[in-house]
């Protein structure tokens, strides 16, 4: 099999997948046929639609919930806003790992300074899940 066609299926078992869970949309997606990311040999990165911490917790914890060993990261770079991330693999096989952006403010995550790396438990994403924001409050008033 060639590179080319590698990726094609690997791209493919992402969509199906997104389409056999009924998974939010992805903002963009980036696969590769094995280079080494990080510490990684990671094929797929996905990355969900930038909101508020509730969202991005609920679509990670919902992609949790259908991928195998999976683990979560919480990384705040040094430039105002915190990436939270689930990483595990398909059904195929496939490594895949699906993040999200939140902006950083005083009401989101407390305590985590910039440069903050940590490998966290799915619990913590399901805690920010529940989590309301005075943005995302709101956001359901009609942004008033």
């Amino acid at each position: 099999m060639s590179a080319a066609d590698g990726v094609k299926n690997h791209l493919r078992a992402l969509l199906s997948h997104v389409d056999k869970y009924d998974l939010a949309p992805l903002r963009a997606v980036h696969v590769t046929n094995g280079y080494e990311i990080g510490e990684d040999r990671t094929v797929i990165m996905a990355r969900v639609r930038d909101a508020g911490l509730s969202p991005v917790a609920w679509a990670l914890v919902n992609w949790a919930a259908t991928l195998e060993a999976t683990s979560a990261v919480l990384w705040r770079p040094a430039d105002g806003g915190v990436f939270l991330g689930v990483k595990g693999k398909l059904p195929c096989g496939a490594q895949v790992k699906v993040y999200g952006f939140v902006m950083f403010g005083v009401w989101t995550l407390s305590g985590v300074e910039p440069g903050h790396f940590e490998d966290i438990p799915i619990s913590r994403l399901l805690e920010y899940a529940q989590t309301r924001t005075v943005g995302e409050a709101n956001d359901d008033k009609g942004g008033k």
